[in-house]
């Protein structure tokens, strides 16, 4: 699948309210020592380090703020703040809950936001029956091909969805969690050294640090074996 293809799902969205400012990275902009694709990697890093009942993504019912932050800032996010002067934030939807809308305070200090509305991640820990990087590659792109509604906005703005697929070789996330999302073994985590080969295909919000105050973050995303409408009210603290 090209880069092409993808981005078709994202021409349906209207941005003629898009602002003067311009409040998104560009694809190729560092925030700290990593590149986007570096961060999407450090994000399912974060995420696959929860266990079920710790994880934003895995949330049935209602929870509070602490679950959808779950753990943040970590020492990486930390380190990389001290060290550079800004770092990024982690927000991670979640489709099987009944919050529809969740207050979240970010912290004070320089920080981007990364976020997803649709992705796809598959390894051989998760689908044993997929050896191969191909096979795995075609899983994840047939995934991404049921897409039919995508978009995200902020402050009622429609916001550019980036595209990462980082299908051609697989990427190792280490630390998973024992009770993790994605049901993954014990044994297996044991036999691997607790890192799995993964790869990803989907689509990212990638936003610069926003100004102080309120704002609204909305996210959106069906397919034919997915839905997700979530939208996250940020109370971002400003600079230090």
């Amino acid at each position: 699948m090209t880069a092409d293809k993808l981005k078709g799902h994202n021409q349906g969205i209207e941005h003629e309210n898009y602002g003067k400012e311009n409040r998104e990275h560009g694809r190729h902009e560092m925030v700290g020592d990593k590149d986007y694709n570096d961060w999407t990697v450090e994000w399912w890093k974060w995420l696959l380090g929860k266990n079920i009942e710790e994880s934003p993504f895995m949330v049935i019912g209602h929870a509070g703020p602490d679950r959808y932050i779950a753990g943040q800032p970590t020492e990486m996010q930390q380190r990389t703040l001290k060290e550079h002067g800004e770092s990024v934030w982690f927000l991670c939807a979640a489709p099987y809950s009944g919050d529809r809308m969740v207050r979240l305070n970010i912290p004070a200090g320089n920080w981007s936001i990364l976020a997803t509305p649709y992705n796809c991640i598959a390894s051989t820990e998760i689908y044993p029956s997929l050896k191969t990087t191909a096979q795995l590659s075609e899983h994840v792109h047939k995934d991404i091909d049921g897409i039919y509604d995508l978009w995200a906005k902020l402050d009622g703005t429609s916001l550019n969805l980036q595209v990462v697929d980082m299908t051609d070789e697989q990427t190792e996330i280490e630390g998973i969690a024992p009770k993790n999302m994605f049901g993954i073994d014990n044994k297996t985590l044991m036999q691997k050294n607790n890192i799995i080969r993964m790869v990803q295909c989907g689509y990212w919000i990638w936003l610069k640090p926003l100004t102080l105050g309120d704002h609204l973050l909305h996210l959106h995303g069906h397919s034919m074996n997915y839905e997700l409408d979530m939208k996250f009210n940020l109370c971002v603290k400003g600079p230090e």
